[in-house]
Parts: C-alpha cells; sequence; structure tokens
C-alpha cells in the first residue's frame, strides 16, 4: 500500500501503510489547495457543481423548461444586474438567488455549451450542460393531475410511469407513502428498471427550487429496516438517475445505492436524516455501483448514544467505483465513520475501489467522541483515490479523523487540533 500524505494545517491522520511517505514541499500535492485558494483570494463567481448537468429548454412550467441550480461561490447576495447563460444564451426566470446557489428556468435560449455565472467584477469557471429532449412533470402529494404546472400528477404515478429523459419537480409537501410497490416495498421509491434513463438522458427527481419537499417513512413508521429511496426493487436495479434538493427522513437510510447495476446517479443537494436505534451496520447513503456523484448533501441528527462505530454516514462498498463525494456537510451526527469505504462484501470477499475522489467536504461534530471522520479499511492492495481540501472538525473519537487501511491513496488536508491526537500511525 502506498500513502502519499500532505500536511497542510486540518484533522489528525491515522495510516495504516506498508508504505508512507509525507511530503512538506512537493509542488504537484499542493495544486488542488493553490486553485482553492486563488478561488477565494479572487472574489470571481465561481460555480462547483450544478444539480442537472442535461436538461430540455421546453415544457414544463409556461414551456420554458426545466429547472437547473448551480452551487458554488460568489454570485452575490441578491442578483442585481448578475445573468447565468448556458451555451451562451440568457437563462429565463430565476427561483433563488443566493451567494452560495442559483436556481434558474433554463428557457428556449440555453444551448449545449459551457454554464457560466456573470457578474459586474467578471465571470464565473465554465461548467458542461447539455440541452437535450425529454419531459417536465410536476408532482405533489395528493396530485391527480396529468403531471403539467397546473394539474401536478400523484407520486404514485410519477414512479409508474417514468420515462428516460423525465423530470419530475416534487412541489412542497411530506411525502409518506409507499410508492413503489407497496406490497413488500420498505421505502418511499423503490426503483427498477421501469425508472431507469440511458447516458445523457437521466430520470431525474428534484424538489422544486424555493420550496421543501419532505420523503419520510409512512405512517406509522417502521421501527427498522426503513429507506426512502432504493436503488433496486427485488430482481433489478435502476440507473442513469439523478435525485436532488430533496428532505429524506429514513429509519434506517435515506438511499439504499446496493442494487447490481445501479450506475450513473446524481445525488446532489439533499438533506439527510435516519431516526433508527442500535446497530444498523450501513450507511445513511450507501453506494456499491460505478460513476456515481454525492454532492452539496447535508447529513445530520443522525445516530446513537453511545456512538456505535458500525453505523456509518455515507458508505461506499464492493463496486463503488468512479465514485466522487464533495462539497458535503455532515454534522451532528453520533456513529462511525463519516465517509466510509470497505471492500469486504457479505460473504466475505475483499475488493478494490478504485477512483474514489473524496474533497471539499465539512465534516464536524459536537464532540470528538461522537463521530469519526473518512475511513479506508478492509480493501486490495490495487484500490486508489484521493482525499483533499476536506475540513475536519471535532472528529476522531479514540481512534482517527482520517484512517487508511489499504491501497494507494494521495492524501492532502489540513487539522483542527480538536480532533483525534494521532497524527500519523505505520504499521
Amino acid at each position: 500500500m502506498m500513502v502519499r500524505l500532505r500536511r497542510v494545517a486540518l484533522a489528525p491522520l491515522m495510516i495504516a501503510a506498508s508504505f508512507l511517505r509525507c511530503h512538506s514541499s512537493n509542488s504537484d500535492l499542493l495544486t488542488p489547495l493553490r486553485e482553492t485558494e486563488s478561488v477565494f483570494a479572487s472574489a470571481l463567481p465561481r460555480i462547483f457543481f450544478s444539480d442537472l448537468d442535461t436538461g430540455p429548454n421546453t415544457g414544463g412550467q409556461d414551456g420554458r423548461g426545466a429547472f437547473v441550480t448551480i452551487y458554488g461561490a460568489g454570485f452575490g447576495s441578491s442578483r442585481g444586474a448578475s445573468t447565468t447563460t448556458v451555451g451562451g444564451g440568457n437563462v429565463d426566470r430565476y427561483l433563488v438567488w443566493s451567494d452560495t446557489k442559483v436556481s434558474f428556468q433554463l428557457g428556449p435560449a440555453a444551448a449545449t455549451g459551457d454554464l457560466v455565472a456573470h457578474a459586474p467584477n467578471g465571470s464565473s469557471n465554465a461548467v458542461p450542460f447539455v440541452v437535450r429532449g425529454g419531459r417536465v412533470l410536476f408532482v405533489t402529494p395528493d396530485g391527480t393531475g396529468d403531471g403539467s404546472y397546473p394539474n401536478p400528477m400523484s407520486p404514485y404515478a410519477a414512479v409508474n410511469s417514468a420515462q428516460a429523459g423525465d423530470t419530475f419537480y416534487f412541489r412542497a409537501g411530506t411525502y409518506s407513502g409507499k410508492y413503489g410497490n407497496p406490497n413488500w416495498s420498505t421505502g418511499n421509491f423503490t426503483l427498477g428498471p421501469g425508472q431507469s434513463g440511458t447516458i445523457g438522458h437521466p430520470v431525474a427527481l428534484v424538489g422544486y427550487p424555493g420550496e421543501t419537499a419532505v420523503l419520510e417513512g409512512p405512517s406509522p413508521r417502521q421501527s427498522t429496516g426503513y429507506v426512502n429511496i432504493r436503488m433496486s426493487n427485488a430482481y433489478e436495479a435502476a440507473h442513469d438517475v439523478t435525485i436532488a434538493n430533496l428532505i429524506l427522513q429514513g429509519t434506517d437510510q435515506c438511499l439504499d445505492g446496493e442494487g447490481a447495476g445501479a450506475v450513473n446517479v446524481r445525488f446532489v443537494g439533499n438533506t439527510c436524516s435516519a431516526s433508527y436505534q442500535g446497530d444498523r451496520q450501513t450507511g445513511v447513503v450507501t453506494v456499491s455501483n460505478v460513476n456515481w456523484r454525492l454532492l452539496g448533501n447535508e447529513l445530520r441528527d443522525t445516530g446513537t448514544t453511545p456512538p456505535i462505530a458500525t453505523n456509518r454516514g455515507i458508505g461506499l462498498y464492493p463496486g463503488a467505483n468512479h465514485v466522487e463525494i464533495a462539497w458535503n456537510f455532515i454534522h451532528d451526527m453520533r456513529m462511525g465513520n463519516a465517509i466510509d469505504v470497505q471492500g469486504v462484501d457479505t460473504q466475505g470477499a475483499t475488493f478494490s475501489l478504485k477512483d474514489i475522489r473524496i474533497h471539499d467536504n465539512v465534516l464536524t461534530a459536537a464532540s470528538v467522541g461522537d463521530m469519526r471522520g473518512i475511513g479506508v479499511s478492509r480493501v486490495l492492495d490495487a484500490s486508489d483515490g484521493t482525499i483533499y481540501n476536506n475540513v475536519l472538525h471535532n472528529l476522531g473519537q479514540d481512534y482517527a479523523a482520517i484512517a487508511i487501511g489499504g491501497g494507494s491513496w494521495d492524501v492532502y488536508n489540513t487539522p483542527s487540533t480538536a480532533s483525534a491526537p494521532r497524527l500519523a500511525w505505520c504499521s
């Protein structure tokens, strides 16, 4: 195993390694840190990511297409003279505007190309966006209509009529039913091939910008086993799905992404909590598939007293390759690792997890004893990834804020003295 460690100023690390190099002045390890520093030094707007990366510019509310939310910094507390363009065309109406988040409707001038935020003092970086066809539909908890903006459809109708390229906007309200297979499902939405998109034409389940759509357990809430969204039914998984801007309140989990074949998933801007008691031995959000992006989510207010190490925040398990976990805020949890990477399956076989990128997350706990930080364990030595620019505060328990137990990892991060006391351990 090889770990390259760049010590920058944030959280104590524990590295179980057969080979460890601590770099004090290696410029290639400093590059991401310098990029981040330059972003905040410049005061120009900066886009980190968007919830949708494809969508139609027609249909939906007033025929102006899908709503898109961008997340970043420096947009300004109010819009003023600022604008946003997609493919060089000005977007349409703005629903949300803050310094870190802007939501807008694409409109007919939007085209495939760069998504850019423009402020009086300059323009942001560009992120790619593809304008394509597809339906834009609206959902309410008690909807009975055809899914148009004035006549929203029911959640059951949405999940059972989905087509590749559909974007469903969930209006304000609480969604507490079983909208998949009500005969056996323990989730609000149990997805399968019928709810799958295709590459470039995902099925998107999105909270309407500026409103609060809550998914919670059916009444009465089950004591265990309840999951808001399962990516697999009893036989097959959904793939090419985007889930964004929802509040998920589960019992065991909010998102179960462990079904084989649940690939190409974006989970963006959601707020997650679970109400379990005892040892659940899983994550609030779990991934065991290829090409997932977990961006800008908040995980909060979950766990047991005292904390149980085998409960986790975000869990990556065998099959989770080419995964990005970034800009998430994980706080006030009482458990083991906030972000956990493990390579052992339920049969005891060990696997490699490749190209795991964990960066720009904020992980903090009310007390050092409440939660660990980022952990990699029981993976084959062919596993690899990068861990950088994370804020790790008040973490570690009696173990570590970052612990690496296999594979080849580049770690360059920043520490808080309130975290676990051990900086590096080699065995």
